[in-house]
């Protein structure tokens, strides 16, 4: 037996043992070798023309707005900008509010028009009917009883709900109240 011939079988055999290492459906076998030998190149084409046209929305979807405003920190702005005005909110409802909160509110109302300039737009759906297939509300728990009632209402919303340009980007998620 000649050494080139010990090598040669020691390779086979280490190939197939690194294939048994796969699972079945993933293995390629001696006639799958060819198959394979033709069928990665085109898989490896389709692979980078999928990425190509994923990276490509992406890049629209970033120059889509101009002023490179992304939905995730519209949503996170929106999020926080409503926990403020509501807090805002309760501090006016005090007997006597310190000037600093009319300050504040002022300031709420400008970053507001700024909203609006770059089409951001939220809403606050509590008190609004609710039924069963609407899409821009969540129920995050399981419906509260309110015998005074006729019809299922919003009674607590913890997010509201986001549009972009008029287009939907989070659903407003709360809590509701039905008749029994």
């Amino acid at each position: 037996m000649s050494l080139q011939y010990v090598a040669s079988r020691l390779r086979r055999f280490l190939a197939g043992a690194y294939q048994r290492s796969f699972p079945a459906p993933f293995r390629i076998t001696p006639s799958a070798a060819v198959t394979w030998q033709v069928a990665a190149p085109w898989a490896a084409i389709t692979v980078l023309a999928s990425a190509d046209s994923v990276m490509e929305e992406h890049r629209q979807r970033l120059t889509r707005h101009s002023d490179g405003i992304t939905e995730d920190f519209v949503k996170d702005l929106c999020n926080e900008h409503f926990r403020l005005v509501s807090h805002l909110t309760q501090l006016e409802r005090m007997a006597d509010p310190p000037r600093q909160v009319r300050r504040l509110r002022t300031s709420v109302e400008y970053l507001q028009q700024a909203f609006e300039q770059k089409g951001i737009e939220y809403f606050d759906l509590t008190g609004q009917d609710y039924h069963e297939g609407r899409l821009d509300f969540e129920n995050i728990s399981p419906a509260e009883v309110d015998p005074s009632l006729t019809i299922a209402k919003i009674v607590v919303c913890e997010h509201p709900a986001v549009f972009l340009r008029g287009r939907l980007i989070q659903t407003a998620r709360g809590i509701v109240a039905r008749p029994p």
